[in-house]
């Protein structure tokens, strides 16, 4: 019984291997994540710029009214 499920399980091994390294979906995903990761650090890097010349547009309405 045992000798049998590994038998089967050896000759199929190399056919598991074969179709998970031929799914690209894995490496798609992967460099989703990379260009979301680059878009928020940019987000994240001009943000303060951003607030500050908000806060200098409010001011100045403010002050304005």
């Amino acid at each position: 019984m045992l000798s049998s499920y590994l038998r089967r399980a050896a000759i199929a091994a190399p056919y598991g291997f074969y179709r998970i390294a031929s799914d690209r979906r894995a490496v798609t995903a992967i460099e989703y994540a990379l260009i979301a990761m680059i878009i928020v650090t940019a987000m994240l890097g001009g943000l303060p710029f951003i607030g500050r010349h908000l806060a200098g547009t409010f001011n100045s309405v403010a002050s304005e009214l």
